[in-house]
C-alpha cells in the first residue's frame, strides 16, 4: 500500500490489525532502502516490507522473504534491541496533520511498549520508532526517545488525492490487494515471479560450477548410502539376544564382549548400540532424501536455496570446535561439546543472555542455549534439553537413564555469571543460577 487518503488509510489498517495483531517480531534489518520485520505468526512467518526508496512510503506484505542484503542503520537498530520478541498489540491509523498521516505499529505492552510509525504522505518518505524511557531510578517519570530513518521535515499540506493500488484493486478484498501489490512490488525488484522456486543458474554461473557442485553431491550421497548398511546394528541386537541366553557365550560374539563389564551391562551395552544405530538411520534417510532432491533440482539446471546457518553452527565454526545441536522451538538452539575444550572454545563464544546448562550430581557436559536477548524460556523447553543432555552423559546411564523414569535436577544460569577455572580444563564456577527439576521420559 502506498499514498492513499483517510478512509483508505483507516480501511488498511483494520485489516493489518485483524492480520498481524499479536504476530511476533523475530527479525529485522534493512538494505538501506526497505525495511524488513520478519513476523510470526500462527503456523508460519511472513515479511512487512516498508520501501521507503521513492517519495512516499510503501508497504508491502509477504509470505515469501525478500533477498534483501543487510546494512546496518542505526534506527533499525534501536528497532531491533526494543521490539524484536514483542507481539503487535496495535495497528492503527493516526491522521496528525502536522506530521502527516500514518500507519502505526505497537509492539508490546503499556509501558514496555514500541511504537513504529509510516508516514503514507507523498514526499513523506520516512518512519520514526518512538520508545517510553524512565528517567529516575523508580521509574516514575517518563520521556518519549524516537529514532528516525531519515531527519524529519515539517508537511503541513492536507492529505488529498486516492488510492494508489493496483488497477482494479478496489473492487478485491484487502487480502487480495496486499497480494497484487506484492507481485507488483517484486516484479518491479526484478526478482523471480515465483519466489517459492530456487533460483535457476544464471548466466555467469557456469555449466562446469554447477557440474561440480553436482559431483559432491553424488559423492556425499554415495557416502550416506553406504553408511545406511543395517548390519552392525543387527549385529549388535543379535549379540543382546544372545547374552540373554546366558553363558557359555559363541566365540563369534567375543569381538563384542567387553571384559571389564558385567554380563548384565555386557546386554545392556548391546541393546542400547542397536537402539542408538536405529535413531542414526533414520536421521541418515532423512538426509538421503534431501540430497537426492537437491541432486534432482541441480540435473535441472536449478541451485536450491541453502538454509541460513543457525546461531548454534556458527559457535561451532567459530570457535573451531564439534558438537551436538538440538533445535528446542523458534529461536532456541542448544549446543553441547564433544570434549572439554570443546565445551570451553563454545562458552567462550556465548553472549551474556545466553544460558548455560549442566546436571547437578553428574559430571556431565556442558550445554549453552543460544538466544535472542530478552526470549523467555519456559520450564518445559529446559526440560526438553535436560532430557537431551541426559542422552549425552553416559555417567547418568545414557539412555538407559530415559527409560528409569527418574528425577534429575538441571543447573541453569546466564553465561554471564559462568566462569571457566584456570589450569582445570572442563570446570568452571557459577553463580546465581537455578535449579529445574525434570523427569527422564523414555517417549522423547
Amino acid at each position: 500500500m502506498s499514498w492513499v487518503d483517510a478512509a483508505v488509510l483507516e480501511e488498511f489498517c483494520r485489516y493489518g490489525n485483524s492480520a498481524w495483531q499479536g504476530a511476533q517480531l523475530q527479525d529485522v534489518w534493512t538494505d538501506g532502502k526497505t525495511l524488513v520485520l520478519e513476523l510470526r505468526l500462527i503456523g508460519h512467518s511472513g515479511w512487512l516490507c516498508i520501501d521507503l526508496s521513492s517519495a512516499c512510503a510503501e508497504i508491502i506484505w509477504s509470505l515469501v522473504a525478500p533477498p534483501l542484503a543487510r546494512h546496518p542503520k542505526p534506527v533499525v537498530q534501536f528497532l531491533a534491541s526494543h521490539a524484536r520478541n514483542k507481539r503487535i498489540a496495535q495497528v492503527a491509523a493516526d491522521l496528525d496533520v502536522t506530521t502527516g498521516p500514518a500507519c502505526t505499529l505497537v509492539f508490546g505492552q503499556a509501558t514496555d511498549a514500541c511504537l513504529l510509525r509510516i508516514p503514507v504522505h507523498p514526499r513523506v518518505a520516512n518512519l520514526s520508532v518512538e520508545i517510553s524511557v524512565a528517567v529516575d531510578k523508580r521509574g516514575t517519570k517518563w520521556q518519549k526517545k524516537i529514532l528516525h530513518w531519515q531527519k524529519p521535515e515539517a508537511h503541513k499540506e492536507p492529505l488529498s488525492g486516492q488510492p494508489e493500488l493496483p488497477g482494479g484493486a478496489r473492487d478485491l478484498d484487502w487480502a487480495e490487494r496486499a497480494e497484487q501489490a506484492r507481485l507488483s512490488w517484486w516484479e518491479r525488484q526484478g526478482w523471480n515471479e515465483n519466489p517459492n522456486r530456487p533460483a535457476a543458474a544464471s548466466k555467469g554461473e557456469s555449466v562446469q560450477q554447477l557440474g561440480e557442485i553436482l559431483r559432491r553431491k553424488r559423492r556425499a550421497l554415495e557416502a550416506i548410502q553406504k553408511s545406511l548398511d543395517p548390519g552392525p546394528l543387527l549385529r549388535w541386537r543379535q549379540f543382546g539376544e544372545a547374552l540373554k541366553m546366558g553363558p557359555p557365550l559363541d566365540s563369534v560374539w567375543q569381538d563384542l564382549f567387553d571384559s571389564r563389564l558385567s554380563w548384565q551391562d555386557n546386554r545392556e551395552r548391546a541393546f542400547r548400540k542397536a537402539k542408538d544405530g536405529e535413531r542414526k538411520m533414520t536421521g541418515t534417510r532423512k538426509r538421503e532424501r534431501e540430497v537426492l532432491a537437491e541432486i534432482a533440482a541441480l540435473e535441472a539446471g536449478v541451485v536450491p536455496r541453502s538454509p541460513g546457518v543457525t546461531r548454534g553452527t556458527q559457535m561451532l565454526q567459530k570457535s573451531k570446535s564439534t558438537g551436538r545441536k538440538l533445535q528446542v522451538g523458534e529461536g532456541l538452539e542448544v549446543v553441547i561439546g564433544k570434549s572439554a575444550r570443546d565445551n570451553l572454545q563454545i562458552l567462550r563464544q556465548a553472549r551474556a543472555w545466553d544460558l548455560w546448562l549442566h546436571l547437578r550430581d553428574y559430571p556431565s557436559a556442558h550445554a549453552i542455549l543460544f538466544r535472542e536477548k530478552g526470549r523467555a524460556v519456559t520450564d518445559a523447553e529446559l526440560g526438553q534439553v535436560g532430557r537431551w543432555i541426559l542422552r549425552q552423559t553416559p555417567s547418568a546411564g545414557g539412555q538407559g537413564a530415559l527409560r528409569s523414569g527418574g528425577e534429575y535436577a538441571l543447573l541453569v544460569a546466564e553465561c554471564r555469571y559462568v566462569r571457566p577455572v584456570k589450569g582445570a580444563l572442563g570446570s568452571v564456577t557459577h553463580q546465581n543460577s537455578r535449579t529445574l527439576f525434570f523427569a527422564a521420559q523414555a517417549s522423547e
